[in-house]
């Protein structure tokens, strides 16, 4: 969804009405249509209502955006349809759509604000720069500035939604990543902004440490100790700095990204193990996998859990209870 809307968005002629060729203008629009039936065949019709304003402004794209979604989206709806029936609908649409803006019944419901530091956290460790879009200068180019309010309309409509979870901001990441890189092109002191995004690295250590009890227990109730093995990525700080002082703005923002990278591959290797131990319902059914089928869940089960455990068995298991007994 982030690259079909930018597609449309970021051609500025369109922005300014001015004339371009019929038929450059009929490609991106086939571009950006193919691209929106992906995301619909990845998070069915949310995405349409998230694309919507984009395609309001997408003079000239309209109907080969709406064609080129249709022909990518169309079939594996249709076929799934003729197959199901009224039940495919009711489920994924009425249960899995509509059902998500106010119904109880997923038990996803997080609070209005849910969204705000899951967005700072997604974006790590650029989050200072986050700062930066209180400069006006920012969004002088009309493209930004329009992609900023596309931003916003969208974390609140999101917002909006009873349901929550941390996955429903991904469509949104690519054009965060766009307006925060404006910002930073356009910040004095770039050089300061850039070894902060660096020193928030230092955490990684900490992260690693307290990760699988925050995910089983919460994160208010993880053992959050510094760790001062990060403070090796203030060896990084000064380097971007250096780097960036000396106008080397691109190859600072480069060497934090494979810092950044290193980083969290570390973290992924050291982690997931212990997760797949502890959080991850995996292991468990390998150990169990001959039980599980004819066992049943309590009720007290995490959801994720409880998922995790359907999926292995292919299919619902049941709950504990007296017919269970």
């Amino acid at each position: 969804l982030g690259w079909a809307m930018l597609v449309p968005l970021f051609d500025r002629r369109d922005l300014f009405n001015m004339r371009r060729s019929n038929s450059s203008s009929r490609t991106a629009g086939w571009i950006a249509g193919a691209l929106l039936g992906l995301a619909i065949l990845a998070k069915a019709f949310l995405p349409v209502a998230l694309f919507f304003p984009v395609w309001l402004i997408a003079r000239g794209k309209r109907l080969t955006i709406a064609a080129g979604a249709i022909l990518v989206a169309a079939p594996w709806h249709l076929l799934v349809s003729l197959r199901n029936g009224a039940a495919f609908w009711d489920v994924y649409f009425w249960q899995q759509q509509v059902g998500r803006f106010n119904s109880t019944a997923l038990q996803h419901g997080q609070p209005f604000w849910f969204y705000i530091p899951v967005l700072l956290l997604g974006l790590f460790p650029w989050t200072p720069l986050f700062a930066l879009l209180l400069r006006g200068r920012t969004f002088d180019d009309v493209r930004v500035s329009s992609l900023a309010i596309w931003l916003a309309v969208a974390l609140v409509f999101l917002s909006v939604f009873t349901n929550k979870l941390p996955g429903y901001l991904l469509s949104l990441l690519p054009a965060v990543a766009i307006v925060l890189a404006v910002a930073l092109d356009r910040a004095p002191y770039q050089e300061w902004w850039i070894a902060a995004c660096a020193v928030l690295l230092t955490l990684l250590p900490t992260v690693m440490a307290a990760l699988p009890e925050a995910l089983l227990a919460g994160a208010t109730k993880a053992p959050w100790t510094f760790h001062r093995g990060g403070l090796v990525f203030l060896i990084v700080a000064g380097a971007v700095w250096w780097l960036a002082s000396n106008r080397q703005t691109g190859v600072a923002v480069l060497a934090l990204a494979l810092a950044a990278a290193a980083g969290i591959g570390v973290l992924e290797a050291r982690v997931f193990p212990a997760l797949d131990q502890r959080v991850s319902a995996r292991q468990f059914w390998h150990d169990h996998r001959d039980q599980i089928p004819s066992a049943c869940l309590d009720p007290g089960l995490r959801r994720g859990s409880e998922y995790a455990l359907d999926y292995y068995a292919s299919r619902a298991l049941p709950q504990c209870g007296p017919e269970a007994d």
